[in-house]
């Protein structure tokens, strides 16, 4: 018989970002710019440092939108093989 079960193989996680603002026509701004993702190595430092390279070389305000996500787990399923019981049960009320 088997016994199908879910393992998890990466629990989900709880992903931090940053969007940038994009200068519109009018000369407002708008975060709906580049988002990038603190994950896979990407820093708060990484972020603080392309954020002083678009002030010095683009104009850039320095301000960004906090954002989070949920990155869902990672898993699969196994069969454990069959699931047995030494204990059984009778109408008549008997058990072993």
């Amino acid at each position: 018989m088997p016994n199908i079960v879910t393992v998890v193989d990466v629990p989900e996680q709880k992903v931090e970002g940053a969007r940038l603002y994009t200068r519109q026509a009018d000369g407002s701004w708008i975060a709906n710019g580049e988002t990038y993702w603190f994950e896979n190595g990407f820093t708060v430092n990484d972020l603080e440092a392309l954020i002083k390279d678009k002030i010095r070389n683009e104009g850039y305000i320095g301000s960004y939108q906090n954002l989070k996500r949920t990155v869902p787990a990672v898993t699969h399923t196994e069969d454990q093989g069959s699931y047995h019981t030494d204990y059984y049960y009778c109408e008549c009320g008997a058990t072993k």
